[in-house]
């Protein structure tokens, strides 16, 4: 079991930290302030267009809808299934922590050891820069069309990812672990369950997944059909969210704009989502599971 100080004084940041975290699993309104902003701002465009959306959507062939899925299919399997997939520069962002004086930090271990305010100090500008990659990402590919969607969706499923991945490094956590990476991909569903209601059922399961592997739980081989039948499902949320999301760059005039919105809020929600979690093992990891499983039940609708 990985180690904590059973019955440690929490600071009073650690304490201000699980309330945070306890306060936003519990919200009806988790999506991120920036995507309900976006939501807002160009809720009046997207009614108008709406029948031209709804077009480009029945335009969309099953054959081109399976294969989005299958591309995001393959991708998270073969991103579970290999270290070698995972496309975060761990080394810089523990340069990054030693740039910014928080000693010899060269390993996730060494993360670990760290008060979470200095290492949220340091994550701080991580949503900001992927809620700018998204803008110029939905800007760029908008006008491919729905043909687009073939490469514009595993590209952004690549983006998402390393956000996560990132979230995790900057947090302690190692991702030359497949069940890290497995992790990762429920941070993943959770960021597109932010406005539905399998949220608190995502959230009930990221937290028995958290345990086993604190606790350094055997990935035993009759989990491997279990384990490709949820990555077969998060794959399919994700890229049917993504599709959603993308249809609306092909509107003639206002779409890439709305486009470019779009992918952003969803990373920006992803983002969110990502540094909740991984705080949230931060401090489990620091004080125990206990400190949050009171907090594990589904609210009454």
């Amino acid at each position: 079991m990985e180690q904590f100080e059973a019955g440690k004084a929490k600071s009073q940041y650690d304490k201000a930290a699980i309330d945070a975290i306890r306060a936003w699993e519990e919200s009806t309104e988790v999506p991120s302030l920036f995507s309900r902003g976006v939501d807002a701002v160009t809720a009046p465009v997207r009614e108008a267009v709406q029948p031209v959306i709804d077009r480009a959507g029945e335009a969309i062939s099953n054959t081109q809808v399976a294969k989005i899925g299958n591309q995001v299919f393959k991708g998270m399997v073969g991103f579970v299934s290999s270290a070698s997939a995972v496309t975060v520069r761990t080394d810089m962002i523990f340069q990054e922590f030693r740039q910014k004086n928080c000693g010899d930090i060269y390993t996730p271990t060494d993360v670990a050891g760290l008060p979470l305010v200095m290492v949220d100090r340091v994550a701080e500008g991580l949503a900001m820069k992927y809620k700018a990659s998204g803008l110029g990402e939905g800007a760029a590919t908008g006008s491919a069309g729905a043909s687009g969607l073939l490469v514009d969706i595993p590209l952004l499923t690549t983006m998402a990812l390393r956000a996560i991945g990132e979230y995790a490094t900057y947090y302690g956590f190692d991702l030359s672990k497949k069940e890290e990476r497995f992790y990762m991909l429920f941070v993943l569903s959770l960021g597109c369950s932010l406005d539905d209601g399998a949220k608190y059922k995502v959230l009930a399961e990221m937290h028995q997944i958290s345990v086993r592997i604190a606790q350094n739980a055997e990935w035993q081989v009759t989990d491997k059909a279990l384990l490709l039948e949820m990555v077969k499902k998060i794959a399919e949320k994700f890229g049917d969210k993504l599709t959603k999301k993308k249809l609306m760059e092909i509107v003639p005039g206002v779409g890439t704009i709305i486009g470019a919105w779009s992918s952003s809020s969803l990373l920006a929600d992803i983002c969110e989502a990502s540094q909740y979690m991984y705080r949230k093992r931060f401090l489990m990891r620091k004080y125990g599971q206990e400190v949050f499983e009171q907090e594990q039940t589904t609210p009454n609708a």
